[in-house]
């Protein structure tokens, strides 16, 4: 059987950019830390997220599920349509308990806040009502929190900014469950060159106790990108004074569509 630490595939791919190193030998030779020890740890660290990234992405679950999409009724012009991976695969790592701000599920979801005390947990959960169109949801607990808000935040693949103008709206539905009400915010980030443009939508009528479902618009119009250096964007949702609560995201849909003109 081939591996990617013999002639796979993988090593044939990555070995003509840079050397597959030998990662069964390095950990038997770990207990002897040596001054490329600390080097060896974050290039290790990268790999795993790349490989992580990889494996959801090529999920067979996954390929299922965006082929699905092509059934949504949408706006007309619809160029792309797209569900998180990670509500439609399971994760190899599927809990992170009292993170730092930043950290994240690798690639596939990331947790910002301002708790000194981390007290929160973000995972990945099964769903298993009718109601709930995705196989799988995330979830973030915030009990103990001292911090003013939490954030989850989802990466928009390369193909959400490819070709997108301020002609465009970016379409959100989206299905969540609180545990008591408070307040939340969808936002969308859009990295352009140094600046990074932001719109910020209040989720009105959050309710504890039932399915939470809201369509959102983010007006390309209402930003100033630059059409020409466009990196990259996120998702996030944002909630507002936490403490003693949690939020489980059960679906989310992006699409992108031309604004119609008048």
């Amino acid at each position: 059987m081939s591996t990617w630490t013999s002639d796979g595939p993988l090593r044939r791919l990555l070995g003509r950019r840079h050397p597959v190193r030998d990662w069964r030998r390095l950990a038997r030779e770990a207990a002897r830390p040596g001054p490329q020890t600390d080097a060896l740890r974050g290039e290790a660290r990268a790999l795993r997220r790349d490989l992580d990234h990889y494996l959801l992405a090529s999920d067979p679950a996954v390929v299922r599920d965006a082929g699905g999409l092509a059934d949504l009724t949408l706006p007309a012009g619809t160029d792309w349509r797209w569900r998180p991976p990670v509500l439609s695969a399971a994760l190899a790592h599927h809990t992170l308990i009292t993170p730092e701000n930043g950290r994240g599920l690798g690639e596939a979801a990331q947790i910002f806040h301002d708790c000194p005390l981390r007290a929160l947990i973000l995972r990945q959960i099964r769903n298993r009502r009718n109601e709930d169109p995705a196989p799988f949801g995330l979830k973030v607990e915030c009990f103990g929190f001292l911090g003013s808000y939490a954030a989850l935040a989802i990466p928009l693949p390369p193909e959400a900014v490819a070709g997108l103008t301020r002609g465009h709206i970016l379409r959100m539905a989206l299905q969540f469950d609180v545990d008591r009400p408070v307040g939340v915010a969808a936002r969308l980030h859009i990295r352009n060159g140094p600046n990074t443009d932001r719109l910020h939508v209040p989720l009105e009528g959050v309710v504890a106790g039932r399915p939470n479902r809201h369509l959102v618009e983010f007006d390309m119009a209402d930003t100033e990108i630059d059409e020409a250096r466009l990196e990259g964007g996120w998702i996030d949702l944002m909630i507002i004074e936490p403490a003693m609560t949690g939020l489980a995201l059960r679906d989310m849909v992006v699409s992108r569509h031309p604004r119609a003109e008048i």
